[in-house]
């Protein structure tokens, strides 16, 4: 405890929270839930971070918040930024050992109903908001498991399925209803699912990933990331891999190195157009690579994918 309380009393509870109103997406307050550290009070930093998201302790992990919240630390300027990320893992963390559970004021009934499409990160938070203010929610995804991309596109050696599975679990005990399998455009059209319900929440992310231009056409043994992650996720692991190349140099590239080389790859290098140093990516997540085995290459541009079958 006393080095989480030397963490919390770093904080000097700047009044103007730029961690908060300039750091953070949602607005988490950042100087409240750490002063209730101070104060040891562990619960109610629980609560001020439950009322705000219900997705904090999946933030607490994944969230970039050397970007983001530390990013925009005061402290930071002249020194470094509070470690905000591993105060709030410490409180979600203390909450699940103590089996302690924030109760959810949910408003009375307005009797309307709103249908959210996808159900991941964006579909939760809006749909977690409706149920606290009275409104009947029902959540659709195309896939079997809600989630969106916390079940599909993020790695379990990065984050635990059961943490997705509790906030899954939350917003049905709050009265929210998954409907799995349905997907908009092949299940149901737009028009049809306006007319059953007084509003409609799209959030269905990004269902076309960016592509990487290597000018051959009818190219074979090229998956996209979100194809190759949610195959690991699925536990459709690729066979004979051999050899494998990833582009690129943030989160996405370093999850799928590290599944090549959890799905029995060869060798996995990273080919990055700079150099480590302004290498997108997390520094935990460059040093998690390295220890899997996963090499870099820096300062290449790739221009043809045949060029990348010669050389590697």
């Amino acid at each position: 405890m006393e080095n989480i309380e030397e963490m919390a009393n770093y904080c000097l509870n700047c009044k103007l929270k730029p961690c908060s109103e300039k750091g953070c997406p949602i607005k988490t307050q950042i100087p409240e839930f750490i002063s209730e550290i101070k104060n040891n009070n562990l619960k109610k930093a629980y609560n001020i971070l439950q009322e705000n998201n219900i997705c904090s302790h999946i933030c607490s992990i994944i969230c970039p918040q050397e970007e983001q919240c530390e990013g925009s630390c005061i402290r930071g300027i002249k020194s470094y930024p509070t470690h905000i990320g591993l105060l709030e893992k410490y409180v979600n963390e203390w909450a699940e050992k103590e089996g302690y559970n924030y109760k959810i004021n949910i408003e009375k009934s307005v009797g309307k109903k709103v249908a959210i499409i996808g159900s991941g990160p964006a579909g939760i938070e809006c749909g977690f908001e409706l149920l606290k203010n009275g409104y009947e929610v029902d959540i659709y995804e195309k896939d079997s498991i809600p989630g969106g991309i916390l079940i599909y596109g993020i790695p379990d050696f990065r984050l635990s399925k059961n943490y997705v599975e509790e906030v899954i679990n939350k917003l049905e005990e709050m009265g929210a209803k998954f409907i799995t399998n349905k997907e908009l455009g092949k299940d149901f059209s737009l028009k049809e699912i306006s007319e059953k319900y007084d509003a409609v929440f799209l959030g269905i992310g990004a269902p076309k990933s960016s592509r990487y231009s290597l000018y051959e056409k009818e190219l074979k043994n090229i998956y996209d990331s979100d194809v190759f992650l949610k195959a690991y996720n699925e536990n459709k692991f690729l066979k004979n891999l051999g050899t494998v190349v990833v582009i690129g140099g943030g989160n996405v590239a370093m999850d799928s190195a590290r599944v090549a080389v959890k799905m029995g790859a060869e060798k996995v290098k990273i080919l990055y157009r700079r150099d480590r140093k302004h290498m997108p990516a997390r520094e935990i997540e460059l040093d998690d690579a390295i220890k899997d085995g996963v090499e870099f290459k820096e300062l290449i541009r790739v221009v043809s994918a045949n060029e990348i079958n010669r050389k590697y």
